[in-house]
């Protein structure tokens, strides 16, 4: 199961146990995009890449029971994602014992696994 962290007090007591933890730094934008076609304005909204691996984290954790995983909206927690460096979305960091082990940008489930 993928828990949403949704204050910066939470994502650190999240990382302070032993666990390894998947962070995964993702916006809501960065999953919509609108086209508008000024003749007829239409708007057609296609998903994103965070939108469109969002599924695929959600599969990961459950094949991956021993692991922690974890979402974090960047608008919301900004503090964070400036902390971690994080500039690309979707930003995956792995975490052991409060340290980022591991880290990978894009949405690549096959990439997120050799994490």
């Amino acid at each position: 199961m993928v828990h949403e962290v949704t204050s910066k007090e939470e994502f650190d007591k999240t990382l302070s146990g032993d666990s390894v933890v998947v962070v995964d730094f993702y916006a809501n934008w960065c999953g919509t995009f609108l086209y508008i076609n000024s003749i007829i304005l239409l708007v057609t909204v296609l998903l994103g890449p965070c939108m469109r691996f969002a599924p695929q984290f959600e599969e990961l954790a459950r094949e991956h029971p021993n692991l922690v995983f974890v979402k974090v909206n960047v608008d919301n927690l900004q503090e964070l994602a400036q902390k971690y460096n994080v500039t690309s979305l979707p930003t995956f960091k792995v975490f052991k014992s409060g340290q980022v082990q591991g880290e990978f940008l894009g949405a690549n489930k096959e990439g997120l696994k050799f994490v």
